[in-house]
Parts: C-alpha cells; sequence; structure tokens
C-alpha cells in the first residue's frame, strides 16, 4: 500500500501507518490508537485530533489510503477487467494480512460500517475497469460479496487457497469478458 497515494496530514498518515502496526499486536482497539499515538507523537490521545470518530474513523481513512493506492495503479492505464484490480490489491496489502485479519474480526461485530466502507472499495473497483460510470447497487452488492469471500480465501494462506482464490478471481475475469455491460 502506498500510503503518499493520497493528500492528508503527514503526522495523520505517520499514525495510521504506526496504527496499523499496533493493530497487529493489539486488535483494533483503542489502545492500539493511544499506542501509535505514543509513538508518533508521544501523546496517547493525540490520535482523536485526526480520528474524532475513533476505531472506526481511523479504519475508514486506512481503507481509503488502500482504495487511493489501488486506483492509483489504474491512473494511465485502465484494468483489463475486475480479477486484474483485484490481483493488485492483493499484491499491495500482503504485508498487510495480519492487520487486513484483525480488521475482519472488528469488521463482524460492525457489519454497517464494514459494508459501507466496502461498498466504496467495490465502487472504486469498477472505476479502476473504466467501464461501468456508475455501476447499480446490485452489481456493488454483488462485488462486495465475492471481494470478501476472496478476502477471506486470502487470508488462510495456504497452496490449496492460493489454487482457490485463483480460482475465484479467474471466474471473476471469465465472467467479466462474457458481459459486455462491465
Amino acid at each position: 500500500m502506498d500510503w503518499t497515494s493520497i493528500a492528508a496530514d503527514p503526522e495523520k498518515i505517520e499514525i495510521s501507518e504506526e496504527a496499523v502496526r499496533q493493530i497487529e499486536r493489539h486488535g483494533v482497539t483503542l489502545f492500539a490508537l493511544d499506542s501509535a499515538s505514543i509513538a508518533v507523537s508521544k501523546a496517547a490521545s493525540h490520535w482523536r485530533y485526526y480520528f474524532p470518530g475513533g476505531l472506526t474513523d481511523a479504519l475508514w481513512f486506512i481503507s481509503e489510503v488502500s482504495d487511493a493506492s489501488m486506483a492509483q495503479a489504474f491512473v494511465d492505464t485502465k484494468a483489463q477487467d475486475l480479477s486484474q484490480v483485484i490481483s493488485i490489491r492483493f499484491q499491495q496489502n500482503t504485508e498487510l494480512k495480519k492487520f487486513v485479519r484483525r480488521v475482519m474480526l472488528y469488521d463482524f461485530c460492525h457489519p454497517t460500517q464494514a459494508i459501507a466502507r466496502m461498498q466504496r472499495t467495490a465502487r472504486i473497483m469498477y472505476a479502476c475497469t473504466g467501464t461501468i460510470e456508475a455501476p447499480n447497487r446490485a452489481r456493488v452488492l454483488g462485488l462486495n460479496l465475492y471481494y470478501t469471500l476472496l478476502v477471506m480465501v486470502w487470508l488462510i494462506d495456504t497452496r490449496m487457497t492460493k489454487r482457490l482464490n485463483d480460482f475465484l478471481v479467474g471466474i471473476l475475469a471469465s465472467r467479466d469478458k462474457l458481459d459486455p455491460k462491465n
């Protein structure tokens, strides 16, 4: 993930980067945000300046950076299909697997904000292909659900699940090629 893919206060980025490391260690907790703030600014509650909504605000920002990083890969040349976008996303987030696992656990307890965050990601994925100006809700929801399944398989990370994930991404690529509306 490229933290410079979004224009933001450098300290906000620094706290966010450290928050990723702390969340990997401590889970999606206020303690993790406090620890990130202490590491960056020496004040435990300094993160509240950037993320007044707490954990959810922090996760939304980190997700926004990840989305921007993914989209940046397709600025000059649009993706051939959604499978290419998803593959880039997985490549960019390889080092963040432990963080993503922790966030998914948090998301199970906070499904409304998780779905909204993933809907935004799905819309950006469609935009990376340049094939649909404004995908309808059903398409976005379908991609959201399918991508969530792919993430779950990707997080397990074994040889067999890699083959399964590649197969599932391939199905998406085949569907894209057959459906001219995409």
